[in-house]
């Protein structure tokens, strides 16, 4: 006589908590390239605002006269108000209780993926948009006003309160040659802090949208580049020659999947300035939709929902540059 097999339904709570879990342990151990958080300045926080000083002046020492004036750090500031995200699914109870479910096939950790990479999308975003700089907002006595230059402009001032000092453009062009890279390397050495003098900045790291990873890997990583030979009296090229890659292994390359345009590439100095700041609460809030829920009591559906607040905001030009590539 054969044995009686007894098909025992998938308990919902049961369910829900095996959702959970996943997702605990993907949050654990997923690893997403979080170049946002590597380039920017990032921390944690619950705060729904923040705010942070920005500096006006350069760090150096003075030779002391009788009356040492000292710098003023919070005359200038930038504030973070992080927005709210979420994402969730749902199943109805129904299906989720049936015998034959067989689970939330991988979707506790995509989801635990994108909140990690988050902080990519956001602050792709902010760089696409190229936002208004706190850093030129003037506050006079009853009010303030706004900024008119961009976090890419031609027309950075050296020193936001000394007109004199002259300007600085980190908006520039240029094609996926050697050509460039002695261009952003000769760029951030002439790039001057508020008192009129070299901030000291040195090329650190080139950050590339996909379409673009290949070419940049080619001019970053080989041993050899092929150099044209020029006429200069006709300005035309008149032959090539390989030569060894001295580009090699001084640049960083990090590529930005979520890069929104696939023309624009991004040079970050070495230790420089921060170019953004960027806010999260960490772990995302978990909201369960069970079945003393009244999602399910009108719906029949259960469900799980992560909320959690991130934001970017623009901070310091001076270790950032935008190349538009032709």
């Amino acid at each position: 006589m054969p044995v009686p097999y007894n098909l025992v339904s998938h308990d919902a709570q049961q369910a829900l908590t095996e959702f959970s879990t996943a997702f605990d342990a993907a949050l654990a151990v997923a690893d997403p390239d979080g170049w946002a958080a590597r380039l920017g300045y990032s921390f944690t926080s619950a705060a729904l605002k923040t705010t942070f000083p920005l500096p006006l002046s350069q760090a150096g020492f003075r030779e002391r006269l009788g009356d040492d004036k000292l710098r003023r750090l919070y005359e200038i500031s930038l504030s973070i108000v992080p927005r709210e995200w979420y994402d969730g699914v749902t199943a109805p109870s129904k299906v989720v209780e049936a015998p034959d479910f067989i689970g939330w096939v991988g979707e506790p950790a995509r989801i635990a993926t994108e909140w990690l990479r988050h902080p990519n999308t956001i602050t792709a975003e902010m760089l696409h948009d190229n936002p208004l700089l706190d850093l030129y907002r003037i506050e006079r006595p009853g009010g303030s006003t706004a900024s008119a230059i961009h976090l890419f402009s031609a027309s950075h001032p050296v020193h936001v309160g000394v007109s004199g000092l002259g300007t600085f453009d980190n908006d520039l062009a240029g094609s996926v040659n050697e050509a460039l890279i002695v261009t952003l390397k000769e760029y951030f050495r002439s790039v001057k802090g508020p008192n009129g003098k070299p901030l000291g900045l040195r090329l650190g790291s080139l950050l590339v949208p996909p379409a673009l990873e290949e070419q940049f890997r080619d001019l970053l990583e080989l041993d050899t580049i092929v150099r044209a030979i020029q006429n200069v009296s006709k300005d035309e090229n008149v032959a090539a020659v390989t030569v060894n890659n001295r580009h090699k292994g001084t640049v960083g390359l990090e590529v930005g999947d979520e890069l929104e345009d696939a023309d624009m590439v991004y040079a970050f100095a070495a230790a420089g300035p921060p170019p953004w700041v960027l806010q999260t609460t960490g772990t995302p809030e978990e909201i369960r939709y069970d079945k003393d829920s009244d999602s399910w009591k009108n719906t029949g559906d259960l469900g799980l929902k992560y909320t959690g607040q991130a934001g970017v905001v623009g901070a310091l030009p001076h270790g950032i540059a935008r190349v538009t590539i032709s």
